[in-house]
């Protein structure tokens, strides 16, 4: 009778795991893009979000988000629904707010709504932390599967590029490349978007340019270049790798009052402004909005009147004072 030690060292031993695979070229299964917002963010890719300091470049992506968690229309385009995972480098209250802001903004309720927030952004440049995030993601879509049937992660956000790499250079390729391969390992994990928000160049010629080792816009499938002229929000797509370049989107900013406790702060949300053109079309809508109020419409009235929500009846309210203060100090000056 053979013993358990003998019967162990006559298994066959295990076939070594192959590093790579090849399939024949026209036995590869041709597949669409699998848009998630029509033009801009598509599946299994990686794409960035860039611009300078104050330009709205996360507010532009925290408007994309619960669009997604809800499979609503971003600015009239189509969206794929699925669950949303943010590591911010920002408190989780800061980002609750805004996103309160949007609910309240839109009228669209979140409660439920597949959008799960980091509790803090590790430095992804290290891939045990990439391995550990992915592994906190993959929790969480494991519940999702069982809870809300075929909800998978559809977006990953990480904002910002630089919390990103604490304790790593962002102008070494090497570095760079670090946080490229730790994106690749949550993307090709769930086949989902990955998108980093990140800041342009100081400099007079890198200004629309990501800052940093130019390693991360070779790796990029996409890159966006948000920019503002301190009212307009301009987002302009400077690199789509397989597919056509979506026509930009203007934004307007919108001031909204939300409740944090017993405490009324504002945040900003983003709505689509007027298209091309639209400097001269905002600035027609505002002095009609200006108009109305003169004579004595309420904002309620002006809002159903204009076809705008009220937020964006006292926005451009807001906006004609401001002027209307410097045009004052201009004189007085």
């Amino acid at each position: 009778m053979r013993s358990e030690s003998n019967v162990a060292q006559l298994k066959p031993a295990p076939e070594p795991r192959k590093l790579v695979t090849f399939t024949r070229l026209d036995q590869i299964e041709a597949k669409p893009l699998d848009a998630i917002v029509d033009g801009w963010v598509y599946a299994d890719t990686l794409g960035c979000t860039i611009g300078k300091s104050g330009s709205c470049k996360s507010f532009f992506m925290q408007g994309v988000v619960p669009s997604i968690a809800l499979g609503v229309p971003y600015m009239g385009l189509r969206v794929k629904a699925g669950a949303v995972f943010y590591l911010g480098g920002e408190g989780l209250g800061g980002i609750r707010k805004r996103f309160d802001g949007w609910a309240k903004y839109t009228g669209l309720d979140l409660t439920g709504a597949p959008i799960y927030v980091a509790s803090g952004l590790p430095s992804l440049a290290d891939e045990i932390n990439a391995v550990a995030v992915r592994d906190e993601i993959l929790e969480v879509a494991e519940q999702l599967f069982f809870e809300a049937g075929s909800m998978e992660p559809a977006l990953v956000v990480v904002d910002t590029v630089a919390r990103a790499m604490a304790g790593a250079d962002e102008n070494s390729a090497a570095d760079m490349g670090r946080l490229i391969g730790a994106m690749d390992i949550i993307r090709s994990q769930f086949r989902c978007a990955v998108e980093l928000i990140h800041h342009t160049g100081h400099g007079e010629n890198t200004r629309e340019r990501a800052r940093g080792s130019s390693a991360l816009y070779a790796a990029m499938d996409a890159e966006r270049l948000v920019t503002s002229d301190g009212g307009m929000v301009t987002v302009r797509s400077t690199k789509q790798k397989d597919w056509s370049k979506p026509a930009d989107l203007f934004l307007d900013r919108h001031v909204v009052e939300v409740d944090i406790g017993e405490q009324r702060e504002t945040t900003l949300v983003l709505d689509k402004a007027c298209g091309p053109g639209a400097a001269e079309q905002a600035r027609q809508l505002r002095m009609e909005v200006v108009r109305l109020k003169a004579d004595g419409v309420s904002i309620r009235g002006i809002a159903g009147e204009l076809g705008i929500s009220k937020s964006k009846v006292e926005h451009e309210l807001a906006m004609h004072a401001k002027a209307s203060r410097y045009e004052e100090a201009s004189r007085g000056a």
